[in-house]
């Protein structure tokens, strides 16, 4: 009697365990079908101050170690949007798009991540193997027209072979990665009209910024963020635009050290960086900018040549090349060179601007009116250099109204520094206020 009861009891408990075990199987396959078990991804998006900012990078960590990365880049971005910037939380969000095999977009998170401090070894282990910044190839100023016929007449050959979205999406992506922004932009033009929607769109807008076309690009993400409002790269775009951060935003550490006036503790490191990170030129253009800053043209001229050993191409590197020799009064040669750096920087306002500049000492004011036109699309400026040369401008063109407009959008994107108190001062020289010109031209010395 005992001996069957035991059986029993034995079935009984087997039969117990095994539906427990089914069922732990069955809850376990519905939450993975079923998404991020956690809070909600999107109501912490959409709700500032739902979360606490530790508990949103913690559920970013879980929600991405567990496959889930729409849900864990929300919690990410909303730490971003709320004006969070550290290391870990750049280098986050770059692993989160590597894992969603958006290598472009993980470089870029990377890079920002580097920007804040003069090592960041995870994101350079990453780095390593990700694709560098896009530079478009290389285009003449006068061949732009037969550039763009040339796309034309590609673009059928090229869309008979993107016969579904995931390979035209991809061949956008890799066109951008490449340098033929012209191409990618036309491709992506193309894809919205195939496949309508955010996507196509958010392609667009990814192009514009490429393109240094920011405006242009912000009424796109204005626009489609209120039918898909957690597009990721929606909202990678308007991340990038509006990020204000002296470090994020700033492209290089060397650069916000620049911006911030922080140049002798910019010149100490310059040896450090450059032998830590051989084929970086940011420590040379860095120091090059303030030697030039500082009227040490020489010295100047030898970090150029340094930089451009490092980076040859770099059209950043060409306009300091063109600043190097008009401070010494060859003209000329600095023509050639800003030609030379429009060559690989026609996506950069501050070259455009350059320009300008150039036609303006020459008397070609329709070039001048043209230019400063077609600079509105590009605002709010990400390029470093745009904003004092477009200010520069307009107040040499007597557009007082227009340069107060843009010394105020400057002033909201970036923290005090020396070139904007300089600008404030010409500003009022300019409008005849001269009392508060000294006072701004005190402020910007004593920084």
């Amino acid at each position: 009697m005992a001996a069957v009861i035991i059986t029993s009891m034995k079935k009984n408990i087997t039969a117990t365990i095994c539906l427990l075990f089914f069922l732990l199987i069955h809850a376990g396959v519905l939450a993975q079908t079923g998404g991020w078990s956690g809070p909600s991804s999107k109501e912490a998006f959409d709700k500032p101050n739902l979360h606490t900012a530790k508990d949103l990078y913690r559920m970013a960590r879980e929600a991405m170690a567990s496959g889930y990365l729409d849900d864990s880049r929300l919690f990410a971005l909303r730490l971003f949007f709320d004006g969070n910037r550290n290391q870990d939380l750049l280098n986050l969000l770059g692993v989160i798009e590597l894992q969603a095999e958006q290598p472009l977009l993980a470089s870029e998170w990377l890079r920002r991540a580097s920007a804040l401090s003069i090592s960041n070894k995870v994101g350079q282990r990453y780095l390593t193997r990700l694709p560098s910044r896009p530079r478009p190839i290389p285009v003449d100023q006068t061949k732009l027209a037969d550039h763009f016929s040339e796309i034309s007449e590609a673009l059928p050959r090229l869309q008979d072979r993107l016969a579904n979205p995931k390979l035209h999406f991809g061949s956008i992506m890799k066109a951008l990665e490449r340098g033929q922004v012209y191409l990618a932009l036309a491709l992506s033009e193309e894809y919205e009209k195939k496949y309508p929607g955010p996507d196509g769109s958010a392609l667009t807008a990814l192009c514009a910024w490429y393109l240094g076309r920011n405006r242009d690009a912000l009424n796109i993400i204005q626009n489609q963020l209120q039918k898909a409002p957690h597009h990721s790269i929606l909202l990678f775009v308007k991340a990038m635009i509006e990020d204000k951060n002296p470090g994020s935003s700033s492209g290089s550490f060397f650069r916000a050290l620049y911006d911030l006036d922080q140049w002798t503790r910019a010149l100490s490191l310059v040896d450090q960086f450059s032998k830590a990170n051989p084929s970086s030129p940011d420590a040379y253009i860095t120091q090059a900018r303030i030697m030039l800053d500082l009227n040490k043209v020489r010295e100047a001229g030898q970090a150029l040549q340094d930089a451009g050993v490092r980076d040859p191409g770099n059209p950043e590197i060409d306009l300091l090349w063109v600043a190097y020799l008009l401070q010494r009064t060859e003209k000329d040669k600095a023509a050639t060179r800003l030609a030379r750096a429009f060559r690989r920087g026609y996506n950069m306002p501050s070259v455009s601007l350059t320009a300008a500049l150039f036609a303006l000492q020459n008397g070609r004011m329709n070039e001048v009116n043209v230019i400063i036109s077609d600079a509105m699309s590009s605002r709010p400026f990400t390029d470093p250099e745009a904003y004092p040369i477009y200010i520069t401008l307009l107040l040499m063109t007597d557009r007082t109204a227009d340069a107060r407009n843009a010394l105020d959008e400057w002033k909201n994107r970036v923290a005090e520094r020396s070139m904007l108190c300089y600008l404030e001062a010409l500003y009022f020289f300019k409008t005849g206020d001269n009392q508060h010109a000294l006072e701004w031209l005190r402020k910007g010395f004593q920084m």
